[in-house]
């Protein structure tokens, strides 16, 4: 199977074919207000998807929600994310677990 493509736009996250443009998945991100931009990273089972001062994490196979964090009194703007290390970006965005980081 070919990696899908994933985009963030308007308050929702998709993964698309890449070779025909298919939605395979799409899912509504809990909205923190108005906002268009959505940024995403990934690592090798979840997507990370910043939108409107929100950080939620999706199963990246099914785009279900698995945890979303307010990220409170750090704005209301795009949520950039980053992760350390090299090769594919990931975003730890202030949830607790293993890996834990702070998107800023």
């Amino acid at each position: 199977m070919i990696e899908p493509l994933y985009v963030g736009t308007n308050g929702h996250v998709a993964a698309l074919d890449p070779r025909t443009g298919e939605r395979i998945w799409r899912t509504k991100l809990r909205n923190g207000g108005w906002g268009q931009f959505v940024s995403l990273s990934l690592d090798d089972t979840r997507i990370y998807a910043g939108h409107y001062g929100l950080c939620h994490a999706l199963d990246r196979f099914n785009g279900t929600p698995l945890w979303t964090n307010d990220l409170p009194r750090m704005g209301y703007t795009m949520v950039l994310m980053a992760g350390g290390g090299g090769g594919e970006s990931a975003g730890r965005c202030a949830h607790c677990g293993d890996r834990c980081r702070i998107a800023a």
